[in-house]
């Protein structure tokens, strides 16, 4: 369960990051690896102290993120196609 979780969570995440900043991406991805280190830092000793107590405690946390972060980018991808069907470049990079 906790690499399906695994699995699931970070691809999404890195889509969620990498989808507005095509044109930053090595910085972006940079910045997030930063970020993340620090919040595992942070967070992770609270985690496995308070709530995380199993390998399948781990797994429900890793796929409750991975629902969270997919419909986040479900929304996006919708905002993103208006009501119209047409679709904002406003993003793209331009040749």
């Amino acid at each position: 369960m906790l690499t399906v979780a695994q699995g699931l969570s970070f691809p999404i995440s890195i889509a969620l990051l990498l989808g507005p900043h095509k044109k930053q991406a090595g910085s972006v991805s940079a910045l997030s690896g930063s970020i993340q280190m620090v919040i595992a830092g942070a967070l992770g000793g609270y985690l496995v102290e308070y709530w995380v107590t199993s390998q399948t405690t781990l797994g429900g946390f890793y796929v409750v993120s991975a629902l969270l972060m997919a419909a986040n980018l479900l929304m996006s991808q919708l905002r993103r196609y208006s009501v119209t069907g047409t679709v904002d470049t406003s993003d793209t990079i331009e040749r």
